[in-house]
């Protein structure tokens, strides 16, 4: 996500949130995540990718995201 002009926002369990500001970088990541597996690993991951508005809260130091686009993309 860092690699890609992304931040992480939070991690839930064995999941990884991160946001962008373009889509894209979302979509070059996602794939760099798939292909660091390599094509003899046998590992499933699932990414995915939603935009739309939403709710940013500083809580404390961080920065953490709520709403439907947030939902939608955590399912």
């Amino acid at each position: 996500i860092n690699g890609h002009r992304g931040v992480v926002i939070k991690t839930i369990g064995d999941a990884v949130m991160g946001a962008f500001c373009d889509p894209v970088d979302a979509v070059r990541a996602a794939q760099a995540i798939q292909g660091g597996f390599g094509p003899a690993a046998d590992v499933r991951v699932r990414i995915s990718i939603h935009t739309g508005p939403c709710l940013a809260v500083k809580l404390d130091a961080d920065i953490d995201y709520f709403g439907n686009t947030v939902n939608l993309a955590a399912k």
